[in-house]
């Protein structure tokens, strides 16, 4: 599909704002129902950045900057159950203190 006038630089344009933003923000995360599990969490993530994250260091990330606090319920299914989370203050963004970029 093409899109009229200058449309498709207007939306590549926001689409890499918001992949840059990700980098240090919690954005993704208001994304996801009010209940999610951190795998969740990291594939939306993963999602928005097209690219993978390794596991222990965003969990790592995502745990220490307070962004989520466990609940008392989980997630069964064909899997082992897991643990649900929700966003620690729903209405503010995190900031991160250094991007997810990958180590070069």
């Amino acid at each position: 599909m093409t899109l009229a006038f200058d449309h498709t630089q207007l939306l590549a344009a926001a689409v890499q704002r918001l992949r840059n933003k990700v980098e240090y923000t919690s954005l993704p995360a208001f994304l996801l129902p009010e209940e999610f599990t951190l795998s969740d969490l990291q594939r939306m993530y993963e999602v928005v950045l097209e690219r993978p994250l390794e596991k222990s260091a965003f969990r790592t990330r995502v745990l220490a900057a307070d962004l989520v606090q466990s609940i008392e319920k989980v997630r069964t299914g064909a899997n082992r159950p897991a643990q649900l989370y929700r966003l620690t203050h729903p209405q503010q963004i995190v900031y991160f203190p250094r991007t997810l970029s990958p180590r070069k």
